[in-house]
């Protein structure tokens, strides 16, 4: 399924859909995540790697952060989001994704 809202937002799966999904499906968890989180920003051409963070911490290591994503320069524009409490990668805006989990996890 993330594979073809991959492909419908992103291209063909020789293009950069298909690498994108390659580092999703290669990534494991905290630094690979980073590291994941850089290189498919680089292949979307974004600005960037943001945090949203709530009022919860999971883990040490990603502290107050439940998500990532890969800013595209609006927030509603689709991107790449993991989603730290769930170990998941998403294909959304991450505008929508805080709309659907500010009250879960206290987000200002």
């Amino acid at each position: 399924m993330l594979g073809d809202v991959l492909m419908q937002e992103y291209g063909e799966s020789r293009g950069p859909a298909g690498a994108i999904k390659d580092v999703m499906e290669r990534t494991g968890h905290d630094r690979s995540v980073e590291r994941s989180m850089d290189r498919i920003n680089n292949l979307l051409h974004g600005y960037g790697v943001e945090a949203i963070r709530g009022d919860v911490s999971y883990e040490p290591f990603w502290m107050d952060a439940v998500a990532l994503y890969v800013n595209m320069g609006d927030t509603y524009i689709p991107t790449v989001l993991y989603d730290v409490p769930k170990y998941a990668f998403r294909v959304m805006s991450w505008g929508d994704w805080v709309e659907i989990n500010q009250r879960r996890y206290n987000i200002q």
